[in-house]
């Protein structure tokens, strides 16, 4: 596999990756990586009842979490430019933290370690602090290379680099590459990214992922790339905060002529910040420029318990349009708006 392939998919990965873990959720206080604070299981509470008085809350956990999935974004745009950029968090940032585990599964080259029967390559080092992570490749077709149909696995025993401790393990499954991967031409790859008992700890927060996610990214030209992740459950949890995606989907294309990105997402999210679940779904597909924050466009419809609901219309890149139908008639009883900085807390 040649580095920009590499490269490609220590983005891909990395992106489908929880950036949501970030923060958002409630933060919380203390958290060890202990059992407490792994993520919950993919049972779904009842649906909350949305109103004018949580409005905001419902549109900043809906946001949160649709990050996990939309930041698909950031991966079709690092492939039109060829340059992956460092992610913005000061602090822990799971796109960061998958990237750079995948790239010590890039490191390995079957053709020069001990290869056991059948392909595959086992080998534990140490972090760069204490503890150790082992990486195991399977490589299924023997080509010498992290190629179709090749798994890997990542497993981290209190692993203590650049200032957070990780345990649990993380690992790539149902891998296709086809063509070549950041050339002019066409080309597609994707795989199965999953979480087992994820924990990392960072001064007092500690973050939990378990599940898994579908993710896929393609080009026919090299200009305009489109990207998706979809699955059944990804579990995430922030110290005593905890939320669950289920059923959920995005979808983004973008252009890398004009710069802009389009997107839509769907799921159900069952959250501790809003003692219960809520569904969502993309109306219009948003419209953000690759240089903003936030989107110039696009319509998200929120439902909750007794079809209450939701409206979020994004008036330009500061503004966000929040409307809501507490009684379920279909009608919008309240209207306000809102700065996107309300919503989202950055």
């Amino acid at each position: 596999m040649s580095f920009k392939e590499g490269l490609l998919l220590s983005v891909l990965f990395g992106c489908s990756a929880l950036t949501a873990c970030g923060g958002g959720g409630g933060g919380g206080s203390g958290g060890s990586g202990n059992s407490s604070n792994e993520a919950p299981s993919q049972s779904t509470r009842a649906a909350t009842s949305i109103t004018s008085a949580n409005a905001v809350a419902v549109s900043g956990e809906v946001d949160q979490v649709n990050q996990v999935m939309l930041s698909a974004r950031d991966l079709s745009s690092a492939f039109a430019s060829g340059v992956v950029v460092e992610p913005s968090a000061k602090h822990f940032n799971v796109v960061d933290f998958s990237r750079k585990q995948l790239e010590r599964v890039m490191a390995f080259e079957p053709n020069s370690v001990l290869v056991a029967t059948g392909g595959v390559v086992t080998s534990t080092v140490n972090c760069a602090t204490s503890g150790s992570v082992t990486v195991t490749l399977n490589d299924n077709d023997d080509n010498n290379e992290f190629s179709n149909g090749d798994t890997a696995k990542i497993v981290f025993n209190n692993c203590a680099e650049s200032g957070a401790t990780s345990n649990g393990s993380i690992r790539f499954t149902s891998t296709t590459v086809n063509g070549t991967v950041g050339g002019a031409g066409g080309w597609d790859v994707s795989a199965t990214v999953g979480f087992v008992k994820l924990r990392v700890v960072e001064g007092f927060i500690t973050h939990g992922i378990n599940g898994s996610m579908n993710i896929a990214i393609a080009t026919t030209d090299g200009n305009i790339f489109t990207s998706s992740i979809s699955g059944a459950s990804l579990s995430m949890s922030q110290n005593s905060q905890k939320s669950v995606l289920t059923d959920f989907a995005a979808n983004v294309t973008y252009n890398n002529s004009s710069l802009l990105y389009n997107y839509s997402s769907s799921g159900t999210i069952d959250s501790d910040q809003l003692n219960g679940s809520v569904t969502f779904e993309t109306l219009t597909p948003f419209q953000q420029d690759k240089n903003s924050d936030f989107p110039t466009s696009g319509v998200m419809k929120v439902t909750g318990a007794n079809a209450s609901s939701l409206k979020l219309t994004a008036l330009d890149v500061v503004n966000v349009q929040l409307e809501t139908d507490a009684d379920g008639d279909g009608t919008y009883e309240t209207s306000v708006n809102k700065t996107w900085t309300d919503i989202t807390g950055i």
